[in-house]
């Protein structure tokens, strides 16, 4: 309980852990001025999925759009929120972590995250506020293919800064990859994080516990029920416990949340997927849901972190 104090304590006076990282990257002249709409996160249009075999989607393929040949950064268009519900997810769907790190050579301010697997895959984030992208503020979650060579070339690397995926495309020979242009991300499933919120922004009333099954308790029953007896996976950048769901189960619960119209924070749906839940006869307190992807590695995302 005190390691979780401290780490609400880090909190901004406005939201749970994600306005940590935008006030960071604000101050740091990387994120931009655009804002979501009230209807929540949606994927970029011209970011392309593989599409599973569907009878709709095998009588009327959609051809994948080819990113610019000389792969500008702002043209990256990966994966934000929940992806389309005919989108193909990436495969294996259990893949061995060979190594994380911070993208541009760590330290704040935090500017996304790399994942490498054994399989090839390096799957990442990054913050940036290019125009062109999905929006100002982040590229969304891509993914790349590595040959076996280009898994030894990364691992190999020391100096961090060239392991940014902005410098392994510049640097690295094209025998490195499998493929080269980053396309998106489409996890098989999904963390829902819980944070409490009172009156005060930013922390939990006096005497709510953090703990995700009783937050979940205090859930309206249409809520609950999607959540409980689940099991829990953590991000690899923080201590937190997530619920762990299926990407079809988090496209069920992201129903459930707009249909019963519960408000949406259009600042952290830039990031993720977000609703705010008034918890019934608790004047001033609401729990956040926050809809983390889920990598090959069990962990989940810090979309927002910093």
């Amino acid at each position: 309980m005190d390691s979780d104090r401290a780490f609400r304590g880090r909190l901004s006076d406005q939201t749970a852990y994600p306005f940590a990282a935008i006030v960071v990257l604000a101050l740091a002249g990387i994120i931009g001025l655009g804002l979501a709409t009230s209807e929540g996160v949606e994927v970029a249009p011209a970011a392309s999925f593989t599409l599973r075999a569907t009878p709709s989607s095998m009588a009327t393929p959609k051809p994948r759009i080819a990113l610019a040949p000389t792969l500008r950064p702002s043209l990256f268009r990966g994966l934000i929120g929940l992806p389309p519900e005919t989108a193909e997810p990436s495969a294996p769907e259990v893949g061995e972590l060979v190594e994380s790190y911070w993208v541009a050579g760590g330290g704040l301010p935090y500017r996304g995250m790399a994942r490498l697997y054994a399989d090839g895959r390096l799957v990442w984030n990054r913050y940036y506020s290019g125009p062109g992208g999905p929006n100002s503020r982040t590229t969304g979650y891509l993914e790349q293919r590595l040959t076996p060579e280009g898994v030894e070339l990364v691992t190999r690397e020391t100096h961090l800064p060239l392991k940014d995926p902005l410098e392994l495309l510049e640097r690295f020979p094209l025998h490195a990859f499998e493929a080269r242009r980053p396309v998106p991300y489409v996890p098989s499933g999904y963390g829902i994080c819980l944070f409490a919120e009172g009156p005060r922004p930013g922390r939990a009333p006096d005497g709510v516990t953090t703990e995700p099954a009783h937050l979940i308790e205090m859930l309206p029953a249409s809520i609950s029920s999607l959540l409980s007896g689940r099991e829990y996976v953590s991000p690899i950048e923080w201590d937190q416990e997530c619920i762990a769901l299926t990407t079809d189960e988090a496209h069920v619960l992201e129903r459930v949340l707009r249909k019963a119209g519960y408000d949406q924070n259009a600042l952290i749906n830039h990031f993720m997927v977000q609703f705010s839940v008034p918890v019934p006869g608790a004047y001033g307190l609401e729990i956040s849901l926050m809809f983390e992807p889920r990598f090959p590695d069990g962990s989940v995302g810090c979309s927002a972190c910093g």
